[in-house]
């Protein structure tokens, strides 16, 4: 079997184009591009070839002259850029010779990437792939010469430009020249009849003109009376049903002009018409006549040898020699459905008009001067509609009686708002007639479930339909009525996972929706949604913690849409339903901390335990206390945390769950550890390490070790905290806890980068990184991208740093975690210090301040404190550095952070240096550095050459002695003397 052609070509990824007019030009002395097109076109330095080929915009791996051919310019255009190529570039031949990608050494030019030119070698006219793009000449067919009947039909010629399909038009025209019948395959208004034109029209060359198009979509209606006479009469005066294939038959005979004599089988006559020398046939709408197709097809193909097809259909043929090529929405662009920007593949406003999608929907609506907030409306717009072409010039033709803001807010009403033109079909006039198109063809089992299915969000697997459809009684086979539904391109099927995942457009799914409604089912077919996705969270909520903890998270995240649609409909009415949803926020507390959903799960938890206070048993209640406390903690409300975990302290120790009076515990221990009350922590730890032991729960006591952990590095016992982490990784790995192993990664990494370990520091936060990713854990991987940033920027890796932060920072934002965006705010600060930007980095730090102060960070305002303190004394303001190295200082004093104590002392060995106290400056040094000595913290690389030229002005300050004596008071004093002495 031929190789499949790749699909998905992503824009963010277009990198791929070779300029024809290069620095080879005017090294040789040729004419540069300005000058070749003041000379001899001035218009086509306006068009769009100048710009995506010449000033290299786009950089697809292709030859230029693909893309001028591709792009649409005529075969006089072509020869005449060509005459002005230099003569060391390969030419297109008169014998039409086409472009491979066999490679030929690299052609360097200091304007455009070093790229592969692509040599021209000759291919069978059959084989003539990516070419037949090259023409753009009008088609011109002619009627075959035997054929006495009327004209044949030629391409319809569309009114607009086809957009964002070059990639497309490629692939189909290569399949065509591999497969003797391709079916485009997809969702009615995905663009498959425009595809298909603009594919054929590709390919005028190979088929010298005998290009036919047939439409079939008027086999509908009734046919006409002398038509149905006609084939009465060739089929002995039986009455054929329009599916069968006569109907077919006659309908592609008369328009490709294959005349059917009197007595004559009409497939006879078309096999006759088309055999006579290479044709390629163009088969629109075959989907409501499919099976007639498919016998006419085969037979056509069975006896015409030179016959190529091309057909759309929103379900393929199923015939051996087909080829079905699934056509893919336009390209969206990486905007969330909330409409910010993907923390990963972040889009500014001006790259949105990128997107094939935008531009389809700039290019209809015909305005000027898109603001910013209306290109994120527009690009919203096109999100909701799937990227569905036809919607989205409907939804552009609202745009002159509505703002795009309107029409994002009404869309829930598309099927009615978005019509078509005067001109539109009968089918395309609306989205509703759009749809009925397609659910008139379904059996009424297959409609029953279509509307059943619509109560589902963001897709769902064949054991939740089955489980649905069944609620209803349903006596047919669930999972076959689905693959139907997917064959006809009304549920995409997604089977990259264990379990496959169905999912509608939601152009379909509101349709859907619609259909149940008004049918009655709709409230059954919710209570049987919620009833399912209760006991599937339910079930879950043990495995979030053992050995299937990610296939676990996984499954869950998929299904987060359908958690919060039951969890909606629990609530909306009736007591039972409200006892349910109780149970599966509960259920569901967790999953919103390991999905970094912290705004939505408090919400839902504080909802649940305010208005249903009566409707959950006390341990229930404990639950929903502490997943509240939980995702108060990662939002950074330390007052609310440590309220709801007491309280769930509280009704644990009546209830007697060790295990929850444990993890309340632990819990309580986090708050205190987060504002820097390591006793009071210690103290939590402990008690919650001893209940975990009593009652042999591996997992809390691994938690417990790893939390102890953490108030042992602050302490500065490192060796101490590496042994608590391993002992706590160990036991992670043997119950197959993914999250908790990724944590105790994360504060190997941590301890490793205070001892200068900085490559085992990396290693550990890219191995954590793994694991978040594996488990779709956004907090995780922002935490992780911050550890490996603190690596790269102590060795002094600027670049990789700051591109770390970033990622860590977006996603940090994205997700509503605020000691992460502080984190990556305060490591930013410190790279736009170190490259002395300090206007940058002070506002960095301040709004890092800010957040620090809000949620009671002590030892995150201890450490920005001395970073501002630094900034002050750098440009030369030593009262304020004073101030804030004070503060700093003082804080950590208080909290005991002694790594972080070694630092500030640093800072005021310097700030005594900016006022010529040499001497004390010198004796702070020296205590900074034996404290880092006896903790085991080296001072980082990146730090060394402000300490060294520090250290060599005191030596040209002071005498030899002054120096020593100064050097041997600072490594004698306790920890105590050394922030005695720096704060005066």
């Amino acid at each position: 079997m031929p190789k499949k052609v790749d699909t998905k070509l992503k824009s963010e990824y277009r990198e791929e184009v070779i300029a024809r007019f290069d620095s080879d030009v005017k090294d040789k002395k040729s004419k540069t591009e300005d000058d070749y097109f003041s000379i001899h076109n001035p218009d086509l330095k306006k068009n769009s070839y100048y710009e995506l080929v010449v000033q290299g915009k786009v950089k697809r791996r292709t030859a230029a002259e693909d893309v001028l051919r591709a792009l649409g310019y005529t075969e006089a255009v072509f020869e005449q850029m060509l005459e002005h190529v230099p003569s060391n570039y390969p030419r297109i031949r008169k014998s039409v010779p086409v472009l491979t990608a066999e490679p030929v050494p690299l052609v360097q030019t200091p304007e455009v990437e070093p790229v592969a030119h692509l040599k021209l070698v000759e291919r069978e006219p059959d084989t003539l792939a990516t070419h037949e793009l090259l023409s753009n000449k009008p088609l011109t067919a002619t009627p075959d010469a035997t054929a006495e009947g009327p004209a044949p039909r030629r391409l319809p010629s569309p009114l607009t430009d086809i957009i964002g399909r070059v990639h497309e038009i490629i692939e189909v025209v290569e399949l065509l020249g591999q497969h003797r019948l391709v079916t485009l395959v997809g969702a009615g208004g995905i663009g498959k009849t425009r595809l298909a034109i603009a594919a054929a029209e590709r390919m005028e060359h190979t088929f010298k003109g005998l290009i036919r198009f047939v439409d079939l979509s008027g086999l509908t209606r009734s046919i006409t009376e002398s038509e149905e006479a006609d084939i009465q009469q060739r089929n002995d005066g039986e009455l054929l049903p329009v599916s069968d294939s006569s109907a077919v038959e006659y309908s592609i005979a008369r328009q490709i002009g294959a005349r059917v004599e009197t007595g004559v089988i009409p497939f006879e006559a078309l096999a006759g018409c088309l055999s006579a020398s290479p044709t390629l046939l163009v088969i629109d709408n075959c989907e409501h006549v499919i099976k007639s197709c498919v016998h006419v097809i085969r037979g056509l193909l069975d006896r015409c040898p030179d016959l190529k097809i091309l057909a759309t259909s929103r379900e393929r043929m199923m015939i051996k020699v087909e080829y079905d090529y699934a056509v893919p929405p336009l390209e969206l662009p990486p905007i969330n459905r909330k409409g910010s920007s993907n923390p990963i593949g972040k889009v500014s406003a001006a790259q949105l008009l990128e997107y094939a999608s935008v531009q389809l929907f700039v290019k209809r609506a015909g305005h000027q001067n898109w603001s910013e907030a209306q290109k994120y409306a527009i690009a919203k717009i096109c999100m909701e509609l799937d990227g569905l072409p036809l919607a989205i010039e409907m939804a552009a033709a609202r745009s002159r009686s509505l703002s795009v803001h309107e029409i994002l807010k009404n869309l829930s009403q598309r099927l009615t708002l978005l019509r078509g033109g005067r001109d539109s079909l009968e089918r395309h006039e609306t989205l509703a007639a759009l749809m009925e198109w397609s659910y008139a063809l379904l059996t009424e089992s297959e409609k029953s479930l279509l509307n059943r299915l619509s109560v589902f969000r963001g897709g769902w697997s064949s054991a939740a339909a089955e489980f649905l459809n069944h609620h209803f009684g349903a006596k047919t086979d669930t999972l076959v009525e689905l693959s139907s539904l997917v064959e006809k391109s009304l549920v995409k099927a997604d089977t990259r996972y264990e379990a496959t995942r169905y999912s509608f457009l939601d152009t379909v799914r509101i349709y859907a929706g619609d259909k149940l409604g008004n049918s009655g089912d709709a409230l059954q077919a919710s209570d049987a949604h919620l009833a399912y996705y209760t006991k599937l969270a339910s079930d879950a909520y043990a495995d979030l913690y053992g050995s299937d903890q990610e296939k676990t998270l996984q499954r869950l995240s998929l299904d987060y849409g359908n958690l919060m649609q039951a969890l909606e409909w629990s609530f909306n009415d009736g007591v039972e339903r409200k006892e349910q949803g109780a149970v599966l926020c509960t259920a569901v507390a967790p999953i919103w901390t390991a999905l970094g959903e912290y705004s939505e799960g408090r919400h839902w938890c504080e909802y649940v335990l305010e208005t249903h206070k009566n409707g959950v048993s006390a341990e229930e209640r404990a639950h929903l206390l502490r997943g509240a406390g939980l995702l108060a903690y990662h939002q950074g409300d330390y007052k609310a945390a440590r309220h709801y975990h007491e309280e769930s302290l509280e009704l644990s120790r009546t209830t007697g769950s060790s295990s929850e009076i444990a993890n309340a515990l632990q819990c309580l221990g986090n708050v205190e550890n987060a504002q820097g009350n390591y006793a009071v922590a210690r103290k939590h730890y402990e008690e919650a390490s001893n209940v975990f032991a009593e009652g042999k729960n591996l997992w809390g006591t691994a938690a417990a070790l790893n939390n102890l952990a953490v108030i042992l590095e602050c302490e500065g016992d490192y060796p101490g905290a590496i042994e608590c982490n391993e002992r706590s990784l160990s036991i992670k790995r043997q119950t197959g806890d993914k999250a908790g192993e990724a944590c105790s990664l994360i504060n190997l990494g941590i301890l490793a980068q205070c001892q200068g370990r900085y490559g085992a520091a990396r290693d550990f936060g890219e191995k954590a990184l793994l694991i978040y990713k594996q488990i779709l854990d956004p907090r995780g991987i922002a935490m992780s991208l911050s550890n490996i940033a603190s690596s790269e920027y102590a060795v002094g890796n600027i670049k990789k740093s700051r591109y770390y932060n970033e990622e860590s920072l977006a996603i940090a934002r994205e997700i509503g975690s605020v000691n992460g965006i502080a984190e990556s705010l305060g490591n930013l600060g410190m790279i736009a210090c170190h490259e002395r930007s300090f206007d940058i980095a002070r506002d960095y730090f301040n709004e890092c301040m800010a957040i620090m102060a809000k949620i009671n960070d002590q030892m995150g305002l201890g450490i920005t404190h001395t970073h501002l303190g630094r900034i002050s004394c750098a440009e030369g303001g030593l009262a304020s550095a004073r101030r804030d190295l004070t503060t700093g200082l003082e804080i950590k004093a208080d909290i005991g952070d002694k790594n972080g104590m070694a630092y500030s002392i640093e800072a005021f060995g310097f700030l005594e240096c900016e006022e010529r106290s040499y001497h004390q400056a010198a004796t702070l040094l020296a205590a900074a550095a034996a404290l880092r000595e006896a903790i085991g913290a080296p001072l980082p690389p990146i730090e060394e050459a402000e300490l060294t030229s520090r250290i060599t002005l005191l030596k040209q300050e002071l005498s030899d002695e002054e120096f020593a004596a100064a050097t041997t008071r600072g490594k004698k004093m306790t920890m105590g003397e050394a922030v005695a002495l720096a704060l005066g």
